[in-house]
């Protein structure tokens, strides 16, 4: 914990004043193994397709979309009388934002084009138009939350909270 503590990612997480940028996201969240310059390079083509596509700021289109569907929660597995249960759990506004990237890479990831350029592009642009992977991913997640609606008398903590953000948004 205590190396943890002096990480960088420590201090996104639980920073409450950290200025979340889904650009840096988006390359934190595609570098894999060490190649931060071909994430970089990636990122950076599919931004500039983005600029030329829709011509606006980039920043703010970014975040427009993604903050559309940002999940509300994700889920506990807890056993209760030899049953496991995918229990809704409240999560905070940058976990839940960096939780949307990793939905939106990895389905961008399973698209069937040829280069991983048009597929971050293609993806972003079902998003921006309202469906794809990740968008199904998001509804199954409300669907599943309010199929284990009666078992949230197990989260004592914050039962009321959560409830009343289903009802908020209109899922309960």
């Amino acid at each position: 914990m205590r190396l943890a503590k002096r990480s960088n990612s420590f201090n996104r997480l639980y920073y409450k004043n950290y200025k979340f940028s889904y650009i840096i996201g988006l390359v934190s969240c595609f570098t894999r193994k060490g190649y931060k310059i071909y994430a970089y390079n990636i990122i950076s083509k599919f931004l500039f397709k983005i600029k030329t596509f829709y011509k606006q700021d980039i920043d703010i289109l970014l975040t427009n979309v993604f903050n559309k569907y940002v999940p509300l929660f994700s889920f506990l597995t807890k056993k209760i009388a030899a049953n496991v249960y995918s229990l809704p759990w409240l999560i905070e506004s940058n976990r839940a934002k960096f939780v949307l990237i990793k939905w939106f890479l990895n389905a961008s990831v399973m698209r069937s084009e040829h280069d991983i350029v048009l597929r971050l592009f293609n993806e972003f642009n079902d998003l921006y138009l309202g469906y794809g992977k990740t968008v199904k991913k998001i509804e199954d997640y409300y669907a599943l939350a309010i199929k284990n609606r009666p078992f949230t008398r197990f989260l004592r903590k914050r039962r009321k909270v959560f409830l009343s953000r289903l009802k908020k948004y209109g899922v309960y």
